[in-house]
């Protein structure tokens, strides 16, 4: 658990993410990614 909260783990459910069904994949919504990027650790 320390190493996960050490390197800013986060956990990704289901309602962050979307699916494409022109290329039949699964993303991260923008808004969620944009919430990780601004707590990544530098």
């Amino acid at each position: 658990m320390k190493y996960l909260l050490d390197n800013a783990f986060r956990l990704l459910t289901l309602n962050d993410l979307g699916y494409d069904t022109k290329n039949n994949v699964f993303y991260v919504k923008p808004d969620v990614w944009s919430t990780v990027r601004e707590t990544e650790v530098v």
